[in-house]
């Protein structure tokens, strides 16, 4: 049964992004999570995959490269710039600070370097502000 109350549209709404750019971009699920506003190129209209969101085993959350540890771009349907826009606006983005490539604790100068939290403004996040949550079914 469908839902028409307010609340419920909103929040469908809300998502409905996330489904766009599964399909319209063909994104990994931690590489949609992972993306921020300033990663849309609208002049050259192409989306720049930077980060993926990931978590441990013991579902601690960090970003790290995509798949293949290869960042790239993927053109920007015209359609998706439009539902992108308009998401933009209705929703904004929820800054995320976590870190760099492994959420253990560094004990090395390197690793410290390594893995350095780093800072995005995540397009995707729950309706209250906060990371969303890696499905057990998703690769």
């Amino acid at each position: 049964m469908r839902s028409s109350t307010p609340s419920a549209r909103s929040c469908k709404d809300h998502y409905q992004i996330a489904v766009d750019l599964g399909i319209g971009l063909g994104l990994r699920q931690g590489e949609a999570f992972g993306l921020a506003e300033e990663d849309f190129d609208f002049t050259t209209g192409v989306v720049h995959i930077r980060r993926q969101l990931r978590w441990d085993i013991k579902g601690r959350p960090y970003f790290s490269l995509p798949k293949g540890r290869k960042t790239r771009e993927v053109p920007l349907p015209a359609n998706l710039v439009l539902r992108a826009r308009a998401h933009f606006r209705r929703f904004p983005s929820t800054s995320c600070t976590l870190p760099w490539r492994n959420p253990e604790t560094p004990t090395t100068a390197l690793e410290e370097r390594q893995r350095k939290p780093i800072t995005v403004e995540l397009i995707l996040t729950s309706s209250q502000g906060h990371l969303l949550l890696k499905s057990p079914r998703s690769p």
